[in-house]
C-alpha cells in the first residue's frame, strides 16, 4: 500500500519527444502522457544501469506504464519521455501550477468538482462505491480515495471538466457581451460630450470650460480600460474553446476505445462458448 502512494505521489506527466507506435497505440511527438510507476531511482530511463528481465525492460530500453490524455494505459520507453515534468494547471481558477497528477485531482475535487463527483457514486449500499460494473465488489472506507479513483481512472474528471469550462466559458461570454455594451455607451456619450464641447464650451466672457473637457478625458480612459478587459475576456474564452475542443476530441476517442474494447470481449465470449460446446460433444 505504501509502494501505491508513493506511486500516486509521483504521477508527473511528461511530453513525447519523438513519434512512437506500436501495435497498441500511436502516439505523436509533444503528446503529453502521466508517468503511472513510481521512478524513485531518478532518471533512471537515461541511466546506462541494467534491468533485466520482465516487461520494464523490451528491445533493450527500460519502459514504464503511462496514462495517454484519452485513457489508454500502456508502456512506452522511458527514453521517448522529456526529462522535464510539465505541470498541470486548473481550467477554473488562477491557482499556481501542480507537478504530480495527484496534486491536480486533489484540487480539483477539493476546490471545484466535489459535490458534481459525489452525485455519480453509486450510494445504495451502506457506503458510496464506484458505479463502474468493472469495480462491483470493491469497498471504500474512505471517500476522498473513492472520489480519486473515480475521477482519475475512469476518467470522470475530464468529463466533468468539459462541462464546467463550457459553463465558465459562456459566463465569460456574457460578461464580454456586457463591456461591449458598456463601450458602445462610453464611444455614444463621448460622441454628444465632443459634440456638446464645440457648440458651449465657451462661457460669456469667451473662455473655455474646462468640465466637458475634463469629463471627455475621463472618459476615454475608462474607455481605455474597458478595452483591455475585454482583450483579456477574449483570451479567456479562446483558451476555453480550445480545451472543451481538446476534452470533446479525447472523450470520442475514449468512446471509440471502450465500443472497440466491447466487441474484443463478445468475440472472446462467443469463443469460450464454442470451446464449451466443443468440450461437452468431445466428453458426451
Amino acid at each position: 500500500m505504501s509502494n501505491l502512494w508513493e506511486v500516486l505521489r509521483t504521477m508527473a506527466r511528461h511530453t513525447l519527444t519523438e513519434n512512437f507506435d506500436n501495435r497498441d497505440v500511436s502516439l505523436a511527438k509533444g503528446d503529453l502522457v502521466i508517468i503511472l510507476d513510481n521512478e524513485r531511482s531518478g532518471e533512471r530511463g537515461y541511466s546506462t544501469d541494467r534491468y533485466h528481465g520482465g516487461p520494464e525492460r523490451a528491445g533493450g530500453y527500460h519502459h514504464v506504464m503511462v496514462k495517454t490524455r484519452h485513457g489508454r494505459k500502456v508502456r512506452i520507453p522511458r527514453h521517448v519521455l522529456s526529462k522535464e515534468v510539465v505541470d498541470f494547471n486548473c481550467q477554473l481558477c488562477i491557482h499556481p501550477s501542480l507537478s504530480s497528477y495527484r496534486d491536480y485531482v486533489d484540487h480539483m475535487i477539493d476546490r471545484h468538482l466535489r459535490v458534481q463527483l459525489m452525485r455519480g457514486l453509486d450510494m445504495t449500499k451502506k457506503q458510496p462505491t464506484c458505479p463502474f460494473p468493472s469495480c462491483h465488489g470493491m469497498t471504500w472506507p474512505i471517500v476522498d480515495n473513492l472520489l480519486f479513483h473515480y475521477a482519475s481512472h475512469h476518467n470522470v474528471l475530464e468529463k466533468v471538466v468539459m462541462y464546467e469550462s463550457e459553463m465558465a466559458a459562456e459566463d465569460l461570454r456574457g460578461s464580454l457581451r456586457e463591456k461591449e455594451a458598456t463601450i458602445e455607451s462610453l464611444v455614444k456619450e463621448i460622441g454628444e460630450l465632443k459634440e456638446s464641447a464645440g457648440k458651449g464650451n465657451i462661457n460669456e466672457d469667451g473662455e473655455v470650460r474646462d468640465d466637458n473637457i475634463q469629463g471627455a478625458k475621463e472618459m476615454r480612459e475608462i474607455m481605455g480600460q474597458m478595452k483591455l478587459e475585454i482583450d483579456e475576456l477574449r483570451l479567456k474564452v479562446g483558451s476555453k474553446n480550445s480545451m472543451i475542443k481538446s476534452l470533446k476530441d479525447g472523450l470520442s476517442e475514449a468512446k471509440r476505445s471502450f465500443k472497440s474494447c466491447e466487441k474484443r470481449y463478445e468475440d472472446v465470449v462467443q469463443y469460450n462458448l464454442s470451446i464449451q460446446t466443443q468440450l461437452k460433444n468431445v466428453t458426451s
